[in-house]
């Protein structure tokens, strides 16, 4: 099995260093990362998140490449509810005792009018569950990427910086995944 996960392109709110909204749209480097990406010639069939930033990007891509293209909401990012559109620093001041409670236990911790981790990352495992054996290129989030990393290599991939527009490859070799570069 070969997996290519892609993050999509910088978003306004990422270069502010504000957690994105559902709709957000790209940054002026997020143009040109989306430009850059459109020329990568996909592994497989083409599986995105529904969300705005992911799905323009993989419909480019199945286009200029006559590729299929599935829409899969499980791999949109973590619903963050009202922490949408803010900056950590602006949260710890306008919901302290949740952020303090987010930091305290992030696992358990549900966002205000958002999604619980363990609900987000379970989603995330079904559908990496019922991937047959083949080649994807999966288009996706930050959060969705570091759940399948921490599975798939077996590792605690939780801290690792993962920009926008960067890909990686994995394969499965005797049951074991492998990151590799292209």
């Amino acid at each position: 099995m070969r997996v290519v996960l892609i993050r999509h392109p910088e978003t306004v709110a990422s270069c502010l260093g504000q957690f994105p909204r559902k709709d957000e749209g790209y940054s002026e480097e997020g143009k040109r990362q989306f430009q850059e990406l459109t020329r990568i010639n996909p592994t497989g069939k083409i599986i995105t998140s529904d969300l705005p930033r992911c799905l323009h990007l993989a419909e480019a891509i199945a286009k200029r490449y006559d590729v299929s293209l599935t829409i899969e909401p499980r791999i949109r990012e973590i619903d963050m509810g009202v922490f949408q559109g803010y900056t950590f620093t602006q949260l710890e001041e306008m919901f302290p005792m949740e952020v303090a409670t987010w930091m305290q236990d992030p696992d358990n911790f549900t966002y205000p009018d958002g999604e619980r981790y363990l609900d987000f990352r379970q989603r995330v495992l079904e559908f990496a569950g019922e991937l047959a054996e083949g080649a994807y290129t999966l288009i996706t989030h930050h959060g969705v990427i570091q759940v399948l990393l921490s599975h798939w290599v077996g590792d605690d991939m939780s801290a690792m910086p993962f920009p926008c527009a960067q890909s990686q490859v994995l394969e499965r070799i005797d049951g074991h995944w492998i990151l590799t570069k292209e």
